[in-house]
């Protein structure tokens, strides 16, 4: 486990779980976020841990002044560990009790290929069967990534995703590249300040 993993159980942190098609780019995100650069593409087998702190200070800023004096009371600090989940099928019955106490779900899919996007979907509704046996109702943020941006070929409009992502009740919906680091950055600060609002007990 590398130097910045090491002590993330010893603070209060938000776990987030990436599950999504095999060879959609999870772990690109993943790499591109916490390492500022697009690794090169490996397979996941079963998960992989990553752990970031994202410093909001100069985001919050931009809230309005009750939304400020609300989050005022947290650290505007938030550590993020990351489980990027392997989308082969032979590992998802693994994931069974490493779901629980996931604060956000990223669902991630190849946007040059519909059937990464089906495969994503499978993922998904394994994910659900799985909270349901662990009887887990606390509510979780969904997004839907759709990655590979600077792809020339879309397999989806933006108007498209966008209606797909609230037929199947995701809250956010983003367009990602983690070769160009397109949105990868707004992804995972997205991610922290929902959970300081959480925190707070803002709406």
């Amino acid at each position: 486990m590398s130097e910045e993993q090491s002590d993330y159980d010893s603070d209060e942190y938000v776990k987030v779980a990436i599950i999504g098609a095999s060879n959609a780019g999870k772990s690109s995100i993943v790499g591109s976020f916490t390492k500022g650069f697009c690794p090169i593409p490996d397979v996941t087998l079963y998960s992989q841990l990553s752990v970031k702190d994202v410093d909001l200070s100069t985001h919050i800023e931009h809230f309005s002044l009750q939304m400020k004096a609300r989050l005022s009371t947290v650290s505007p600090i938030t550590k993020l560990v990351i489980h990027d989940f392997a989308g082969f099928p032979r590992f998802r019955e693994l994931n069974k009790t490493t779901f629980n106490g996931v604060f956000a779900l990223i669902v991630v899919f190849d946007l040059t290929s519909l059937s990464s996007l089906s495969d994503a979907v499978d993922c998904l509704q394994h994910f659900d069967v799985c909270r349901q046996l662990n009887e887990l109702r606390d509510p979780v943020l969904r997004i839907l990534v759709a990655n590979k941006s600077d792809k020339l070929e879309h397999c989806l409009s933006y108007e498209d995703l966008l209606e797909f992502s609230e037929k199947s009740s995701f809250q956010k919906v983003f367009q990602t590249s983690a070769v160009s680091g397109k949105n990868i950055e707004e992804l995972f600060v997205f991610v922290s300040l929902e959970y300081l609002k959480y925190k707070v007990g803002a709406k």
